[in-house]
């Protein structure tokens, strides 16, 4: 071998056991949870849910009266809502972040969503936020608040 292809080889042997060593990293940093995210792991079930018209204050749309609302939060920061009106299921799937006392909601088909929050107990949830809702079902979405309360189911 000559001398240039013993630096050659000896380059190549050293990007090789670059990275080798750095594929036996361990992989707990993309398994372990965000330590933000880590109050909210688990699953919540909504005590209270309603809309508030902001047009017109005294209009109330109580979700609960007729529906159910269910909420899982997994230590990545990823979330599976589902609620049920009517008996009609919607099933939501997204990602959630946190920064400060602000949640961000980002689901896996349509726009972002942010909200307020505070833990009243480490196991109830109080969320507010600006969201649209149809109150006369004709098809136009109002400007409204949205206030949900949550319980964290024991395991």
């Amino acid at each position: 071998m000559t001398p240039a292809q013993r630096r050659i080889f000896r380059w190549m042997a050293l990007v090789v056991v670059g990275v080798a060593i750095g594929a036996c990293g361990s992989d707990e940093t993309l398994t372990e949870p965000v330590n933000d995210i880590l109050p909210f792991v688990g699953t919540w079930e909504a005590e209270v849910f309603t809309f508030t018209s902001e047009s017109v204050p005294a209009v109330v749309a109580d979700m609960m009266l007729d529906g159910s609302f269910t909420f899982n939060v997994q230590p990545s920061g990823n979330y599976t809502s589902t609620f049920v009106f009517g008996g009609i299921p919607s099933v939501e799937f997204g990602s959630m972040s946190v920064s400060g006392n602000i949640l961000t909601f980002s689901p896996q088909s349509g726009r972002s969503a942010t909200s307020t929050f505070s833990f009243t107990s480490p196991d109830y949830l109080v969320v507010d936020g600006q969201r649209e809702f149809d109150f006369n079902l004709d098809g136009t979405l109002d400007p409204s608040t949205m206030h949900q309360e949550l319980r964290r189911n024991q395991p």
